[in-house]
């Protein structure tokens, strides 16, 4: 059986700049404007803590890195079936609507961004800094 020490494995690949984070930021849209653009990776069910069902986590590749996002229930069901992993999206959050009974649902556009060259290179990872 071979033997290996993976964390030194990690040290050197990071030495290198060869390791890659994957673990995702998680953002909110908190005012009117805010936008997120990247490359959809995936999504994964969430169940609300407030037991009112279930909403997507989404997680894009941005310039940044990867973060993750939730849109709610009501985005969900107009924005899923349009998503198609590997794609180039903006998602700007346009403030909250009034609904009936008092509610309020959170609005959202989406774009579907189409035509930009090397799409891939311009969502790399930057290279972190050597301490």
């Amino acid at each position: 059986m071979i033997m290996v020490d993976f964390k030194k494995m990690l040290e050197a690949s990071k030495k290198k700049g060869a390791a890659k984070l994957r673990s995702a930021t998680y953002i909110t849209f908190d005012e009117k404007g805010d936008v997120v653009v990247g490359v959809y990776v995936s999504k994964s069910a969430t169940r609300s803590s407030l037991n009112e069902g279930t909403y997507n986590m989404y997680i894009f590749e941005t310039p940044a890195g990867l973060v993750k996002f939730s849109l709610g229930s009501s985005a969900d069901k107009e924005f899923e079936p349009i998503l198609s992993e590997g794609s180039a999206y903006a998602v700007e959050y346009l403030g909250q609507e009034k609904i009936s009974g008092g509610r309020s649902v959170n609005r959202y556009d989406f774009y579907e961004l189409s035509g930009i060259p090397d799409i891939e290179e311009q969502t790399k990872r930057p290279s972190r800094a050597k301490k």
